[in-house]
């Protein structure tokens, strides 16, 4: 009888007997330590003797309705750097009324330096635009001014207490 048991138990089917049989006990002895309650706090009698730490921290947090509140023109950029970048919306859609030296000279003083060498060799006829539409709307340190031909966007940048057009950005939208 010992030599019959020995030879099932040493078959591919005794093999496959004894491995279900081990999975089935690493799995109850898990679930016998496990704690099913979040967070894993012991209990005993409703009452907590081990609290959790709790989750880690993720970095991510939802604000409160009452405290999240939309950052106003006056947070983001003042009227001075708005005012400037529509000074300079107005004189950049100048076209044909001027010459390119002209329009230059009008541009430059409300352009920092790097902006401002980019614009030297532009052609005032090539400017995409002929109008502005409406007034700005302020998305962070840019300036977005609907104009005739699409969406121009403007960055401002503060250089020694007065604001500057740092970039130049056209998106041309099909009317």
């Amino acid at each position: 009888m010992t030599r019959r048991i020995l030879r099932i138990l040493g078959s591919r089917y005794g093999i496959a007997a004894i491995l279900v049989l081990l999975v089935v006990v690493v799995v109850a002895v898990a679930q016998a330590n496990s704690d099913p309650r979040p967070g894993g706090s012991r209990q005993q009698d409703g009452v907590v003797k081990e609290p959790s730490p709790g989750a880690p921290d993720d970095g991510y947090a939802v604000p409160d309705s009452e405290a999240a509140e939309e950052p106003t023109t006056e947070n983001v950029l003042p009227a001075q750097a708005i005012a400037d970048a529509t000074t300079f919306a107005d004189l950049w859609v100048v076209v044909g009324e001027v010459s390119a030296e002209a329009w230059y000279a009008r541009l430059a003083p409300y352009a920092t330096e790097a902006t401002a060498q980019q614009l030297s060799g532009v052609d005032p006829l090539n400017v995409p635009a002929s109008e502005i539409i409406g007034e700005p709307t302020i998305v962070g340190p840019t300036v977005e001014f609907d104009t005739d031909q699409g969406l121009l966007i403007l960055t401002m940048t503060e250089e020694n207490g007065t604001w500057k057009v740092s970039s130049i950005d056209f998106d041309h939208r099909p009317r």
